[in-house]
């Protein structure tokens, strides 16, 4: 089983894939609504004895990542980031507050590993590797694209080991065993000041 968000199904289906993903393979997958995002967001802490939201703070996080792009990832993200952050056994409010929200949350934390990781001169380097794990998508943004490490020049490999502990780029295994990067959160591309800037560049670049 695998799961894949609709703009990925142009590289999916191929001549090899086509018959097989035609032949019932494939179930899509509505967003969830309101009340399954509030549920998902409170089973787990439900599950968990003696640990409860401050009242009126999972309303707050579904209002906030209604209209996000790719919202379950944000809201994943800002959960943990919550959790981090507990007051004894409650989330608060302010420690939402502080992370900034669903989208400041995942955000804030990149800009914050960014700052710490990179020197100066280094950037071009961040640059390069970030357009190697992202495409243009058909709506004028951008989507996650793996890069094979070992296609990748070795100050960019290095860079990339270097990033991985901050969970901005994750290292993994492609289905032939070789060794990719991924960029950690595709909404990054988007939402991330930063990294949205130095993609537009690229691609401007590249046309």
């Amino acid at each position: 089983m695998a799961t894949a968000r609709p703009e990925s199904l142009d590289t999916l289906v191929t001549s090899a894939t086509a018959d097989s993903l035609s032949a019932g393979a494939v179930q899509f997958l509505a967003p969830l609504s309101a009340p399954g995002l509030h549920r998902a967001i409170t089973a787990p802490v439900e599950a968990v004895p003696g640990l409860w939201y401050e009242a009126g703070l999972p309303e707050r996080i579904v209002a906030d990542a209604a209209d996000e792009p790719g919202r379950m990832p944000l809201v994943e993200f800002a959960l943990t980031r919550l959790w981090e952050r507990r007051d004894g056994s409650m989330l608060t409010h302010a420690a939402y507050d502080e992370l900034g929200g669903v989208a400041g949350a995942l955000v804030g934390y990149a800009e914050e590993a960014a700052r710490e990781l990179l020197h100066p001169d280094e950037e071009f380097l961040a640059r390069r590797l970030f357009a190697q794990m992202t495409r243009p998508n058909d709506s004028g943004g951008f989507a996650r694209s793996p890069a094979r490490l070992p296609d990748l020049a070795p100050a960019l490999r290095s860079l990339a080991r270097r990033l991985a502990p901050t969970k901005l780029v994750v290292l993994g295994r492609a289905p032939d065993g070789e060794e990719i990067a991924d960029l950690a959160h595709e909404a990054l591309a988007t939402l991330w000041p930063r990294l949205n800037g130095w993609l537009v560049d690229s691609r401007d670049f590249r046309r």
